[in-house]
């Protein structure tokens, strides 16, 4: 027998590194890990208090969603099936383009490769279900499309008095500033190096002020930090083609029932409605974005 036929060799094709786009260029950021933070607003966590006993706790704690769980917007998010309250966790992302240990201040800032905005969704009953028997709750936000992102801009890390909003159909639900967090980006990449080999691709989302709230079919999400690219989606039903795939489909005669249903709304033709503009925005912005 040939020694290539005993060469060590892959039973499968390797995966693919699921990847951020940047919001300028062709360029996009392959993702490894994603390190997400729980507890770093102090409302925030008041507000989770009473499933969560631990949660006057000072210092923030690392948790991972799987890499798999991204999903560029805008899009269309399928409903997870498994729960029946899902909410939403607007977050600065961080993109790591440099690995190493036991890092100082200075050494974090020089290993930021880009920063966006996600959005954590999280199941929440499953949570409180798993938390009450002291089970592991990483289905609650591990599942399929569970942290919607948007697109990346280099560094540097945003200032403190950059403002996270997010609205569902246009109605303000959460919003914070960079500055109210307890624990800043820097300060947090520096603790997590601490405790493992932080590796170019990992991206760390930094924790979600006060606000969270629950999600329902056909709601649709803007979540904005400053001027970084926002993230858009809307809730669809579980089964349905997530990301651009139903956009894809598109036709002038989507186009013409939008806006002429059975018993049109012409106010909506000549007045500014936020709701409105989330609904197009999450409808055909890919779309156009194509075009």
């Amino acid at each position: 027998m040939s020694s290539a036929a005993n060469a060590p060799h892959d039973v499968i094709p390797a995966p693919v590194a699921p990847r951020i786009p940047f919001a300028q260029g062709p360029a996009t950021f392959p993702v490894g890990r994603v390190w997400c933070v729980g507890r770093n607003y102090d409302a925030h966590a008041r507000e989770m208090a009473s499933s969560d006993p631990h949660a006057g706790d000072a210092a923030p704690f690392f948790f991972l969603k799987p890499a798999s769980s991204l999903l560029p917007c805008p899009a269309a998010v399928p409903r997870p099936r498994q729960a029946t309250t899902l909410h939403h966790e607007v977050e600065l992302l961080v993109a790591v383009g440099q690995g190493g240990v036991h890092w100082s201040r200075a050494e974090a800032a020089a290993a930021v490769a880009g920063v966006g905005v996600a959005v954590d969704l999280t199941c929440r009953d499953l949570q409180a279900a798993a938390k009450a028997k002291g089970r592991p709750w990483a289905l609650a936000k591990g599942f399929d499309h569970a942290a919607p992102v948007g697109a990346l801009v280099p560094g540097p890390l945003p200032p403190g008095d950059t403002q996270l909003t997010l609205t569902v159909n246009g109605e303000a639900r959460q919003s914070g500033h960079v500055r109210d967090m307890r624990s800043d980006p820097l300060a947090l990449l520096v603790a997590l190096s601490q405790q493992v080999r932080v590796l170019p691709g990992d991206v760390l989302l930094t924790g979600t002020p006060s606000g969270v709230g629950p999600l329902v079919v056909g709601d649709a999400v803007c979540a904005t930090v400053g001027q970084l690219p926002p993230v858009n989606f809307t809730l669809v039903a579980p089964g349905q083609p997530p990301e651009q795939e139903r956009q894809a489909a598109l036709t002038a005669n989507d186009v013409l029932d939008f806006w002429f249903p059975e018993s049109p709304d012409f106010s909506l033709w000549f007045t500014k409605d936020a709701a409105q503009d989330a609904r197009i925005r999450a409808r055909f912005e890919p779309t156009l974005q194509r075009a």
